[in-house]
């Protein structure tokens, strides 16, 4: 199957019997199990029946979306790779000891014993989300009030966000307003399980005991926050000898403004990420990478922030924070903060979402699903974020991706059962996902899940500034602010 109406049109066209029990299967209450927790009148939302959202004949077309929903996201850009192991392991050669013994006295003395490989292993397992619909009644989900009630509304705006390398397979919007009830349950389903699996990207912690169930019904996966850190000494799913290689680098704004110097070094933010990229370009070239694709990704308001301040800082060599009207003298040469070159530079960064440091330049990329905490009562607002320097291929590898459960097994390996079970589970999104219908009567509900792991690869050749604010006349609207 590719898409959620296809496992909706396969579950419910037929009647009842043949919906819910395979061909061939003589006792039907043999599935009664599958009616567990299911409700027994419809609770499902409807749109145009007696008291629905949307049952008034005097409505026009046209809705207007003002619902907040993340439109760009890393997480969405990575490869996935689809296996049904429960956990992977990925191995890093750390170290290779210098050789020992004493130098030869003479030419034919034995030399010196070259010294043996140390490795460090990081273990990644898989997550698990999942929701279920409300309860629909098939007489209910045909009906609507009176034969005045339009059902041709459509939505204005984008209620579905982002979908790529994690497919969400909704329809358009015009499609969710208008289409029947139980594919509105699936696209309601499919948006709530991507914002989940945006969230655990940035944010997803395995231990946290109040976002996982004790027995595995809930579990997130490590999220980026976990992943680029410099604490791979003592991290529980990393094992082997010089676990610290793996660390990244991480640097501390402190809760400084983008735009003003920080108070212990006097650098502005600039003049971090050049230190940072340094640092892990040279590293990167020690450690024999000489082809990475390394990005800058950071939340829209930061990167508003930083296009308004980042050409004064770059024309002071980001050791000098510059106010507008400044003159910088370099080589008997002098330019001018304010002139046309200030808006040049900001024109440039915007239109190409590209940033050069250090020389060499790198793809911005924004994620409306990084975490940000928004602070103040009065101008100017702060939001407080993170920006990474993350590195997605390493010699044509990806070293940042999905691990995905693959569902399209699941074909051969219930074709024993007679029908295959066909008419009660189904999967979709190229085997990402995995939905099951349960009934009861004539009554029925859909749950539906992933699971999830994600690999990075290359910690050691990534970076984080920590604490950065941005801070802004106004406050900002942001979808996973605190």
């Amino acid at each position: 199957m590719s898409g959620y109406t296809d496992v909706v049109l396969k579950s419910y066209n037929d009647q009842v019997r043949n919906t819910f029990v395979p061909p061939g299967v003589a006792d039907g209450d043999a599935f009664d199990v599958l009616k567990k927790a299911v409700g027994n009148t419809n609770a499902a939302q409807l749109l145009y029946v007696e008291g629905g959202l949307f049952a008034n004949c005097m409505l026009e077309r046209p809705v207007m979306n003002v619902t907040i929903t993340p439109k760009r996201a890393l997480g969405n850009r990575i490869p996935v790779i689809r296996r049904n192991t429960q956990k992977s392991m990925y191995g890093y050669l750390t170290d290779i000891a210098d050789p020992s013994g004493s130098l030869p006295s003479y030419p034919c003395d034995d030399p010196q014993m070259v010294g043996n490989l140390s490795a460090a292993f990081i273990e990644v397992e898989k997550g698990r989300v999942c929701l279920k619909s409300q309860t629909l009644e098939m007489d209910k989900i045909i009906q609507r009030y009176h034969s005045g009630i339009s059902t041709d509304l459509y939505i204005v705006g984008d209620v579905r966000g982002v979908s790529a390398g994690v497919p969400t397979g909704m329809e358009d919007n015009q499609a969710f307003m208008s289409q029947a009830a139980v594919r509105r349950q699936f696209q309601l389903i499919a948006r709530g399980l991507q914002q989940e699996v945006l969230k655990q990207f940035w944010s997803g912690d395995p231990t946290n005991n109040a976002l996982n169930t004790a027995n595995g019904g809930a579990k997130q996966f490590w999220g980026m926050e976990f992943l680029v850190a410099d604490d791979y000494g003592t991290k529980t799913n990393v094992t082997g000898t010089n676990k610290t290689e793996l660390n990244s680098d991480i640097k501390d704004f402190e809760s400084t403004c983008i735009g003003a110097a920080n108070s212990n070094t006097g650098l502005g933010l600039y003049g971090y990420m050049t230190e940072l990229e340094d640092t892990i370009t040279q590293k990167a070239s020690l450690q024999g990478y000489t082809n990475v694709e390394w990005v800058w990704v950071m939340h829209p308001t930061h990167w508003a922030a930083l296009v308004k301040y980042l050409p004064y800082e770059m024309l002071g060599d980001g050791g000098t924070v510059l106010a507008g009207g400044a003159t910088v003298m370099n080589n008997n040469v002098s330019v001018v903060v304010n002139d046309m070159g200030i808006a040049t530079i900001r024109q440039q960064l915007q239109s190409s979402m590209r940033l050069s440091v250090n020389g060499r330049t790198y793809m911005v990329i924004l994620d409306d699903s990084m975490p940000v905490v928004k602070t103040g009562s009065e101008a100017p607002y702060s939001t407080t974020g993170d920006i990474y320097f993350i590195p997605l291929t390493v010699e044509g590898q990806p070293v940042l991706f999905w691990e995905s459960a693959d569902y399209r097994e699941l074909t051969n390996a219930l074709e024993p059962i007679p029908g295959g079970l066909g008419g009660l589970h189904g999967w979709h999104d190229s085997g990402m996902k995995l939905s099951t219908a349960r009934h009861n009567g004539f009554c029925f509900d859909i749950i539906s899940k992933m699971e999830l792991g994600l690999v990075f690869l290359a910690p050691h050749l990534s970076g984080k500034l920590e604490n950065i604010v941005a801070c802004t006349l106004q406050p900002k609207v942001s979808w996973n602010a605190s």
